[in-house]
Parts: structure tokens; C-alpha cells; sequence
């Protein structure tokens, strides 16, 4: 009994679009990939190691800090209708301990949100990591909470101009974004 409810819980978390479709997820090789450590909020991902990534700091309208690493995947079109595919992983600092449930609308940006009908609004569990998840329109909004820090996986995994960008993509972004799991975070570098 506990083998078919883990199994079916590992079903359930391995590729989040192709569920909403009803079909299978295509396996990704992740076995030479490169893994990004943050050793002071406590977390690992995995990523193609020939994708360029940026990392950085900066404050939002609340002037909490936020931590970010970047992959860019691909580049779709030409001239103004050239859009880049990437995905962003951010760490922002939330004194406030809002819920990952909660941290899409208390973005600075997504008041009055609440109203808006998300293809998914649920928990999610990845590996070791709960938290919840959005998708709305072609975005997809992971939230981890650790502590007084959020850590949110964000990618764009549908665009109607570049269809066929969408479909070879996303399977790229779920791969990595489920390979998402804590780790022991560095205590004598953690803020």
C-alpha cells in the first residue's frame, strides 16, 4: 500500500503541464547537468551546463532583498519579436513569514490578483520540498518557504507566438524545476 501511494505521489509530481494535459512526461537526462548551490538559504537545482546564468542581487518595492539566479534555455524569433526563455529562481527575504500559498498576492506587484482564475492554485511537493504552486496562462509560479525566506521557480512555459518553442521547451523547465530540493544551509554565511 505505501508503494502504490509513493509511486503515485512521484507520478503526480514529475511534470506539472503534462498532467494538465493527461499525458506522460517525457524523460530528460539530467545526469550531466550542472547543479546550482546556494549554501545560504539551503537549496540545490539542476540545469543544462551549456545554458548561460546570471545571478544578483536587488531590493523590491518593499525593499526586501532579493537573490536571484537566472538560466537562459533559448532564444525564440528575430528583431521585436525575439524572446528569451528563461527560468528564474529568486530568494527574497520575508520577515512577515508569508505562506507559499499566500506569496504570489503579496508580491508588490499582484495586488488585486486574488481575482484572477489560475489554471492551478495547489500544493506541491518536490523531492524534499513542499510548497505551492501557480500557473496561470502560459506562467508557471513555484513557492518554497524556508524560514523568513521564499524561494519561488518561475518560467514562462507557453507562448502563443512560438508554439512549437513551448511544447520542445517546457519539458526542459519542468526537468529543472524538479530537481529542486533544500539542502543544509552554511550557517556562518546565512544572513
Amino acid at each position: 500500500m505505501k508503494k502504490t501511494i509513493l509511486i503515485a505521489i512521484t507520478l503526480f509530481s514529475l511534470n506539472i503541464s503534462a498532467l494538465c494535459a493527461g499525458k506522460k512526461p517525457e524523460p530528460i537526462d539530467t545526469s550531466n547537468w550542472a547543479v546550482y548551490v546556494d549554501t545560504t538559504t539551503g537549496y540545490e537545482i539542476k540545469y543544462p551546463s551549456d545554458k548561460k546564468t546570471r545571478k544578483g542581487r536587488y531590493k523590491d518595492s518593499l525593499n526586501n532583498n532579493v537573490d536571484y539566479f537566472s538560466i537562459g534555455i533559448a532564444e525564440t524569433g528575430t528583431g521585436m519579436h525575439k524572446i528569451g526563455w528563461s527560468i528564474s529562481i529568486q530568494v527574497t527575504d520575508t520577515p512577515e513569514k508569508i505562506p507559499a500559498k499566500g506569496w504570489f498576492f503579496n508580491l508588490p506587484s499582484a495586488p488585486g490578483d486574488e481575482d484572477i482564475p489560475f489554471d492551478k492554485d495547489e500544493p506541491i511537493k518536490i523531492n524534499n520540498a513542499e510548497g505551492h504552486i501557480l500557473v496561470c496562462g502560459g506562467f508557471v509560479f513555484a513557492a518554497f518557504e524556508k524560514g523568513d525566506r521564499m524561494v519561488s521557480v518561475e518560467y514562462r512555459h507557453i507562448n502563443i507566438d512560438y508554439p512549437k518553442a513551448s511544447k520542445e521547451l517546457t519539458p526542459i523547465f519542468e526537468a529543472i524545476l524538479h530537481s529542486y530540493r533544500w539542502i543544509e544551509p552554511d550557517k556562518e554565511k546565512a544572513p
